[in-house]
């Protein structure tokens, strides 16, 4: 992971003390437990993808912010991934799906707010051209009144029902893999972000996951993020560096 996110505010349901996986926990481990779990939730959330490495540099930086030993740290990782159901893993990776869901949520909601101000600036900076250009529309319409009701009765509603069908079409997903899906416009993104043939491997990585060990996610883009993604770059290097070690300048160089 290596890079850490800027501080952002995350939901934390008022009653979370009374979910029954943190019930369990909260009786195994005590009040000290439930800090111990927020200790965690906000580490993951510092992360770009919302994920940690399993470990030891990972398990000692937790161990300092709990101020418990690295050996306590990791019986408490395993207990919320094993008895509690609190976090998953791949084996490499750990993180909390209901963080992943709350910070998508987030994302969407900054989203929107950001293409909100964006088309209030514009409609700002545009209101002076249409204020002037108001009597020529006028006077256009005025010219030709039966055409301009004709267009509007002959295509009701056609441009809201665009809008509709292309927001469903965005909404559904599609199979990229045998068990690989997600949006047509969550797979661009991937390959705008990462590059066609990077996105192909990882969503290849995923679907041989899934497939031999019958793993389901409700996001399979946010599964990618959150893991797989780590996963072909580790593979990436790696093949870097057998490329090196096959190089004549590393012939007869003893790697230890």
């Amino acid at each position: 992971m290596g890079n850490i996110k800027d501080a952002y505010y995350f939901s934390h349901d008022s009653n979370a003390r009374n979910d029954p996986k943190i019930m369990a926990l909260l009786n195994t481990y005590g009040v000290e437990g439930y800090g111990r779990w927020w200790i965690v939730v906000e580490m993951l959330s510092e992360q770009c993808e919302y994920s940690l490495p399993i470990k030891d540099w990972a398990y000692n930086a937790l161990a300092m912010a709990m101020n418990i030993s690295t050996q306590e740290v990791k019986e408490f990782i395993q207990s919320c991934i094993d008895e509690f159901e609190l976090l998953d893993t791949d084996g490499e990776y750990f993180w909390s799906n209901s963080l992943l869901r709350r910070m998508e949520k987030k994302e969407e909601v900054r989203k929107k707010r950001s293409e909100a101000g964006k088309k209030g600036a514009v409609a700002k900076h545009s209101h002076s051209d249409d204020a002037a250009s108001t009597w020529q529309t006028h006077g256009n319409a005025m010219a030709k009144p039966e055409q301009t009701h004709g267009n509007a009765m002959a295509n009701p509603g056609k441009e809201s029902k665009g809008k509709e069908s292309k927001a469903k079409e965005s909404e559904s997903k599609e199979n990229y893999a045998d068990y690989v899906r997600m949006t047509p416009a969550q797979h661009q993104k991937l390959i705008d972000r990462y590059g066609e043939k990077a996105a192909a491997r990882m969503i290849e990585i995923l679907d041989n996951y899934k497939g031999s060990k019958g793993k389901q996610y409700k996001d399979d883009y946010r599964a990618i993020l959150s893991w797989v993604v780590n996963r072909y770059e580790e593979e990436k290097q790696k093949q870097i560096g057998g490329t090196m070690l096959d190089h004549p300048s590393w012939k007869g160089v003893r790697v230890k």
